[in-house]
């Protein structure tokens, strides 16, 4: 067994409301980080999850016990964390992934969740990727937000059937990060739509990160709002993306005792005065919008599919396209 399931403290049932009450449950790997992907084989990330409270309202716990289906008015997740690790440095399994709507019909019971509410949650990703000795690492803290209309009776899907999830939290506890998806439940395939903004914020938060990615490191630059929005189909997304800042400056990541030392001078020589644009509106006070289009790997899930979009567009509105 990969995971364990712990719960802990105390689990309070009334029939009066309804209600469900588990003080705290968590997800645990049973190895740690070095031998997970070992037992598991290839990349695989390794999760834990934490919910410190979970509320549930208007549970049919009748039809939970007497016909083995799931229905619940309102899910109130608080204090959460979600705590993940990828190492990239092992082969990526040749297996699709099946879509966030091939997941919730394939639940072999019956389940209707009207709300998932999270309140403080917090959201953290490290990655070891090939040739780094260390882990680049984000996380996402103060998440809220909601997600609704799971259910999995397809003879009661219409048009208008959607899971949608809108979600904000403190990026780097820098800037504001705002998303809002929409999956439609008729669609078998990968189709989902995205759309979320950044505030305000230093471009060098995502220096612990960009350097084991792409072994740049940030020296200055201002993110003064973000915007995007795009459609993610089976193949590729599509959309666009504003993408404002000033100031941009970047290094390449090398040390003096390298060898690579003046190659890497000279790369961020070259990258500053001829790959870069340091700032979006240009000096000549033209915005530039990115046109975001990214093919989707079939071999890793809707949030990586996501993540790699929006980061694309970030590169290529910095690269002045």
């Amino acid at each position: 067994m990969v995971f364990t399931p712990c719960m802990e403290k105390k689990l309070d049932a009334s029939s009066t409301d309804s209600s469900l009450i588990i003080d705290s449950i968590q997800l645990m790997p049973n190895y740690s980080k070095k031998e997970f992907h070992k037992v598991v084989g290839g990349q695989t990330t390794r999760l834990t999850a934490t919910a410190y409270s979970i509320q549930m309202q208007q549970l049919d716990m009748q039809s939970l016990l007497e016909t083995n289906t799931l229905v619940i008015k309102k899910i109130e997740l608080k204090t959460v964390l979600f705590d993940a690790y990828r190492n990239n440095t092992l082969p990526l399994q040749k297996i699709n992934k099946p879509s966030l709507q091939t997941i919730v019909k394939e639940i072999p019971f019956y389940v209707s969740i009207d709300t998932i509410q999270v309140t403080d949650g917090t959201i953290k990703f490290e990655v070891y990727n090939p040739g780094e000795t260390t882990t680049g690492k984000i996380f996402i803290s103060n998440v809220n937000g909601s997600i609704t209309g799971i259910q999995n009776d397809t003879l009661l899907y219409t048009s208008n059937s959607k899971i949608e999830a809108n979600l904000m939290g403190d990026l780097m506890n820098q800037g504001k990060l705002k998303e809002q998806y929409s999956f439609p439940l008729k669609d078998t395939n990968v189709l989902f739509y995205c759309s979320g903004s950044i505030t305000a914020m230093p471009l060098s938060s995502f220096n612990p990160i960009l350097e084991q990615a792409k072994h740049l490191s940030i020296k200055s630059g201002q993110i003064d709002a973000a915007s995007f929005s795009f459609i993610a189909y089976e193949n590729f997304s599509s959309g666009t993306m504003v993408f404002n800042y000033h100031d941009l400056k970047v290094e390449q990541v090398g040390t003096k005792n390298d060898d690579g030392y003046l190659k890497g001078k000279l790369k961020t020589f070259l990258l500053n005065k001829f790959i870069i644009s340091d700032s979006n509106p240009s000096k000549k006070g033209i915005t530039r919008t990115t046109v975001l289009q990214m093919p989707n790997n079939p071999h890793r899930y809707f949030l990586n599919y996501a993540t790699q979009t929006i980061l694309n567009g970030v590169e290529l509105s910095v690269k002045g396209k």
